[in-house]
């Protein structure tokens, strides 16, 4: 699990992002996925509007480079972004919506790693085979009848954020809820 060190219930409600400390090798991690992702964001553009290319000969393959600057631009996006904390308003008490989510992170054969009075982190490994070592952090913080939640990478080489999964998760939990927006 990624060293939620201090993590700070409180502010991360009221700033609506998760308020932790961070290690060095963290903010490193952030950094390289942040000039990777710049990389393949511009090189596209280069190989395009290279000078010295024989624009007789290429195809619409220059096209589809392209689809990679927009990748690019969303894992930046996903990235500057997976702290962030989605809110989702409950129907009843705090300790019925904590119940809804344990039973429904446990019917998904999530791992749960950490549960304390108002904060749930559920782990699961089901990460597309890349391996035992990365897995999908869902934090859920709760107040009153809110539940605010987000999804982490988290792995021990490079914390690449998670692209589709809280889409899915938001969904699941508004049916769970019943709220529609």
């Amino acid at each position: 699990m990624r060293n939620l060190k201090a993590l700070n219930i409180e502010k991360s409600i009221s700033g609506a992002k998760l308020v932790f400390e961070e290690n060095w090798l963290d903010k490193l991690d952030r950094l390289a996925i942040y000039l990777i992702c710049i990389w393949g964001f511009i090189l596209p553009f280069a190989v395009f509007f290279d000078p010295n290319r024989d624009r007789n000969k290429t195809g619409n393959e220059y096209y589809l480079f392209f689809l990679m600057s927009i990748f690019c631009i969303y894992i930046l996006y996903r990235k500057a972004t997976e702290t962030r904390l989605t809110e989702i308003l409950g129907n009843s008490s705090q300790d019925k919506n904590k119940e809804l989510v344990n039973n429904y992170c446990f019917d998904l054969g999530f791992d749960r790693v950490r549960n304390s009075k108002n904060l749930i982190i559920f782990n699961s490994d089901k990460t597309f085979g890349l391996g035992s070592n990365y897995h999908i952090c869902r934090i859920f913080i709760f107040k009153e009848n809110r539940v605010y939640f987000t999804v982490i990478q988290d792995s021990y080489r490079s914390n690449v954020p998670v692209l589709f999964t809280q889409f899915i998760l938001k969904k699941d939990l508004e049916k769970l809820f019943g709220e529609k927006r």
